[in-house]
């Protein structure tokens, strides 16, 4: 998940969604994120070739 979130941190949505979002973005709960735009994202991001880890 760490290279998801520097993936993401490096994007232009990132300082709209953590304006939004806050310190909550990146929470994890139950094994998924908990944000469910982030959580459909890192799965998009595996699915495509993102860093299985």
């Amino acid at each position: 998940m760490d290279a998801f979130i520097s993936w993401v941190k490096c994007s232009k949505y990132y300082k709209n969604m953590i304006f939004i979002h806050g310190e909550r973005l990146f929470m994890i709960r139950d094994g998924e994120f908990a944000i469910p735009a982030v959580q459909m994202a890192y799965e998009a991001w595996l699915y495509h070739g993102g860093n299985n880890e």
